[in-house]
């Protein structure tokens, strides 16, 4: 036994395990051989690699538990060139479109794996800054529906890219993703967490919300859901908001329980998003490092050709998790488009049942790529006696009373929204106001007037009325 804990590798470097547990004597000093410096002085013994974040405290003062991450408990360095290698040549030449529908979520992995990929001098950040520009733009031109979830990733997308989502060429995406995180009766964790991390007010609303979620998504295959939902409370709770800790410590504590070893795709994806959620909060003692890392560094996964996998994957080979998406890494660079913002002018009308005298018409400065509900938020701030109340259908506002004036099913009057542009006569809109994307010298017209599926012929004499009128 003379060649055991003598602080020599006997076996050599690649077997430990003559110098491993080693009880030492109060006489004998800290050994210097304790593997990569693990020492525990509460017992006086070296501690292993396997003993390193693996969940179980091994020593005591537990700093076998502190500081865990990834790297810390595998090298990861090949396998996160790997990732990168991949989204990069997932870009096509000479095509406008080269990142692919994908664009946003490419852009958040590329800058958790590495912030310089959105460095002012960085070619691939330009690239990828422009193309985001130009499609967000033509979305939103287009009057194309962007869902819920979309705006959420897009927000991502334009804060790791240094472009403001507050002001997208005079377009607010926070406040209009607030706003629909606010009418929905649903709320995506996803899209709570982007306006966490877009540095948005947050209320007890969202908590709440967050803990509805995350009791009610039960069911196994509802995981990452529950996981999306506690990385949105811990990225509240950082900003010391409307959050119980003992409620957060919970929902990680859940997490920590995820199977680690199913072995099928689903699974891995799961663990990787758990990884994340833990590299993003100060309670991950007690979560197996070493045995969730042995899941994520699978041959299968690292080399899948599947987008989602490398998407999860990608972050965490850096230590990062989507709770760590912010725009500080931009500096002075951030908000470079805001000298390109450009107002435009909008009339906007109110007019009550046919016949009726004009009641009131505004006309207002907006920045381009507002909508009407941003033209009706803006007006009812400098006129007081404007009051608008909306009515939510499938998460979206719907106009229902003007100023008092209520919609009347038994008498079949409702609120309609006409427009007039430089190129149209008067066209009945039938979007909600939120989806309505407003053009320089438009005309909008909220009429209430009779159900226009009874018309008895009435209607065209009362449209060839506001036309006149509004319209001289």
């Amino acid at each position: 036994m003379r060649y055991v804990c003598d602080s020599d590798f006997d076996c050599g470097r690649e077997d430990p395990s003559d110098e491993m547990n080693c009880r030492l004597t109060t006489t004998t000093p800290r050994p210097a051989t304790c593997i990569k410096g693990y020492y525990c002085p509460n017992t006086q013994s070296c501690l292993s690699q396997t003993q390193i974040c693996d969940g179980e405290i091994d020593c005591p003062s537990s700093p076998d538990e502190k500081d865990c991450s990834v790297t810390k408990v595998a090298n990861v360095a090949s396998a996160k060139l790997h990732c990168i290698n991949w989204f990069m040549n997932r870009r096509k030449k000479n095509t406008i479109h080269k990142w692919g529908h994908q664009l946003h979520r490419t852009a958040v992995a590329l800058y958790l794996a590495d912030e310089n990929f959105f460095a002012v001098d960085n070619v691939t950040g330009h690239e990828i800054r422009y193309e985001l520009t130009i499609r967000l733009l033509s979305k939103i031109k287009s009057r194309k529906s962007l869902r819920t979830e979309q705006l959420a990733l897009y927000v991502h997308a334009l804060l790791v890219s240094c472009l403001n989502p507050r002001h997208f060429y005079g377009h607010d995406l926070v406040s209009d993703l607030r706003r629909r995180v606010n009418f929905s009766k649903y709320a995506s964790p996803l899209a709570i967490l982007a306006l966490c991390n877009a540095g948005a007010p947050m209320y007890q609303k969202d908590v709440d919300r967050l803990r509805e979620i995350h009791t009610s998504r039960h069911k196994p295959y509802w995981t990452e859901v529950q996981v999306l939902a506690t990385m949105a409370l811990s990225c509240i709770a950082s900003r010391n908001e409307y959050v119980r800790r003992g409620d957060l410590h919970t929902w990680i504590n859940l997490a920590k329980k995820v199977p680690l070893h199913d072995g099928n795709e689903t699974n891995r994806r799961t663990v990787a998003l758990v990884i994340q959620m833990m590299l993003g909060t100060e309670y991950s003692t007690g979560f197996n490092w070493t045995a969730a890392v042995e899941v994520i560094k699978d041959p299968s996964f690292v080399s899948s050709s599947n987008f989602l996998d490398k998407y999860y994957l990608t972050p965490i080979l850096n230590n990062k998790g989507l709770t760590a998406i912010n725009n500080k890494h931009c500096g002075t660079f951030y908000n470079y488009e805001e000298s390109n913002m450009k107002m435009i002018v909008v009339r906007y009308t109110v007019w009550a049942k046919e016949g009726a005298s004009l009641e009131k018409s505004w006309r207002i400065e907006i920045s381009t790529s507002s909508t009407l509900y941003d033209v009706i938020l803006k007006v009812q701030k400098l006129d007081s006696t404007h009051r608008v109340k909306f009515n939510v259908v499938d998460g979206k506002p719907y106009v229902k009373s003007v100023t008092g004036l209520d919609e009347d099913p038994e008498t079949d009057y409702f609120w309609f929204t006409y427009e007039r542009t430089v190129t149209k006569d008067l066209q009945l809109l039938e979007d909600s106001p939120v989806d309505i994307i407003v053009e320089d010298n438009d005309e909008f017209i909220l009429w209430y007037r009779k159900g226009i599926w009874n018309d008895d012929g009435s209607g065209g004499s009362g449209e060839a009325l506001v036309k006149k009128v509004i319209f001289p």
